[in-house]
């Protein structure tokens, strides 16, 4: 479209285009300017005139911004485009009979002026003129209780702005939002249980073994005997431990539990199977023999990866 195309049609239009503000609700007459306005943005980007359903979509993801900082309840974006095409087209058919300089004319336009720049753009779901009276609709559609007073002001007298982002506020409603969603998912409200409860299991064993190593040393401190293979596996002196280990190595590489952990449970298991006993220590892991076999895994499957990757 040329510049004189553009100027001549400017002029035809009963509305102006220029966009609204993000401090109140916006009019009627304020949504078909800011239509306008979008026009022009998207005409002077792609240089080809906007098909009506792309200005009226990206006008309409405006409106909703602005009514959902607010705190309000608002209609689907379908629906929103559907208010906003047809207020255009309302203002459209007026426009064509502008040629006509007639009274009638003129006091048909004055009309739709005054009634458009007074008049909400109300896409909230609940349509009672006074939300405080007993309303029957959904509880995701209703107003809330903090936010009638500025819908009232809004829909009649247009004195309240919209403020800054309440903390307190938008904590409690993203809380209830979560709760609602773990409410209507309850997959993911036993998932997110059982990880807490996971969580909160092994810091108390992390917590009991801290304190049960601390006892240990504590216990080794005073006495400088006493039952140090229960906790702390040491190696014998009567002579080497040649028990191999390979499959607990194995595990402990897999799992990355630490190489004194290791021992100790293993100590202790083969307490448990009579192998090591108090006459017979020889058996007794320590944490160098489980780090020795955990290096010498690693050094094992190293190789066997270097020669899968000659064959290959």
């Amino acid at each position: 479209m040329s510049r004189r195309n553009l100027r001549s049609a400017e002029e035809k239009r009963l509305v102006g285009a220029k966009e609204f503000s993000d401090l109140v609700l916006p009019t009627v007459w304020d949504v078909m300017r800011q239509y306008y306005f979008e026009h022009a943005r998207l005409l002077s980007t792609s240089g080809e005139n906007p098909p009506s359903s792309t200005v009226a979509k990206s006008t309409a993801e405006k409106v909703l911004k602005i009514w959902q900082k607010a705190s309000l309840p608002v209609l689907s974006l379908q629906r929103v485009v559907t208010k906003i095409c047809a207020k255009i087209n309302e203002c459209r058919d007026l426009e064509k009979l502008r040629k006509r300089h007639s009274p009638f004319q003129r006091a048909k336009e004055e009309a739709f002026k005054n009634a458009a720049q007074s008049t909400l753009f109300d896409i909230c779901t609940c349509k009672r003129p006074d939300p405080q009276e007993e309303c029957k609709c959904e509880k995701s559609r209703k107003v809330p209780v903090q936010e009638i007073k500025f819908l009232l002001d809004q829909r009649n007298n247009r004195k309240m702005v919209i403020g800054g982002v309440d903390v307190g506020t938008t904590s409690r409603l993203r809380k209830r939002q979560s709760r609602e969603e773990r409410q209507s998912n309850p997959g993911v409200r036993r998932r997110a249980r059982s990880d807490s409860g996971l969580r909160v299991r092994n810091k108390r064993l992390r917590k009991e073994a801290s304190s049960s190593e601390e006892n240990a040393k504590s216990s080794s401190n005073d006495t400088g005997t006493g039952t140090d293979s229960d906790f702390e596996p040491q190696q014998s002196k009567s002579g080497q431990n040649r028990l191999s280990l390979r499959k607990t190595d194995s595990v402990a590489y897999r799992t990355g539990v630490s190489r004194r952990h290791v021992a100790m449970i293993a100590s202790a298991a083969l307490e448990d199977a009579g192998v090591v006993t108090s006459g017979n220590t020889e058996c007794v892991v320590d944490k160098s023999k489980v780090a020795r076999g955990m290096r010498s895994l690693q050094k094992t499957l190293q190789e066997e990866e270097c020669g899968k990757k000659l064959l290959l």
